[in-house]
């Protein structure tokens, strides 16, 4: 942000002692006073609350908002809303913009007569088959794969899935500008 956008927004947003990981330690203690700690487990970017009796599984994130401003002046405001949290390892700083992915996802199925979708799905469960199967260490994240299929044209995506499935490579590799599902 430029110079005065910046002292603008410090003007309107105040700065606080209360950080991440006091939030994280909050909830964390919050579940703990209600789940017993044995069924908690910290992971390197979300609480895991394994299934119960009485509840499905739950991975929760514990994230803070975050705004990506394209403006910022005295009555004028132009942000992407999204989300922020911390990796526990290295403390790598994640950001994130769910509504903006689900709206870009929807808005891609519409385009590919709801073939999109279906796609992504065969592609993350071939991946999970190859790991399961063959003990093959794939280290592309589930998203990596969601946002490769986001740049593929429109009309690669075919009411066949093995169509589409045989016919994506040509698609993928004569691409050269890649976005993530989130526009970014």
């Amino acid at each position: 942000m430029n110079p005065y956008p910046r002292k603008r927004y410090d003007s309107v947003f105040k700065s606080y002692n209360y950080t991440w990981d006091d939030f994280h330690q909050d909830i964390f203690v919050s579940l703990s006073n209600y789940y017993p700690r044995d069924n908690i487990i910290v992971g390197n970017k979300s609480i895991k609350l394994p299934k119960g009796s009485n509840r499905i599984a739950a991975d929760i994130i514990p994230c803070i908002e975050y705004r990506y401003y394209y403006k910022f002046e005295s009555e004028y405001e132009d942000y992407i809303p999204g989300i922020c949290f911390y990796t526990r390892d290295s403390r790598r700083k994640i950001i994130n913009y769910p509504k903006l992915h689900f709206h870009n996802g929807a808005n891609k199925n519409s385009k590919t007569n709801q073939n999109y979708k279906p796609t992504v799905r065969l592609l993350k469960n071939s991946k999970k088959m190859i790991i399961n199967r063959y003990s093959y260490p794939l280290e592309a994240p589930s998203y990596y794969i969601e946002c490769l299929l986001y740049n593929v044209p429109s009309n690669c995506f075919v009411n066949n899935r093995r169509d589409t499935y045989t016919g994506l490579k040509p698609c993928v590799l004569n691409y050269t500008q890649y976005v993530g599902v989130n526009g970014r």
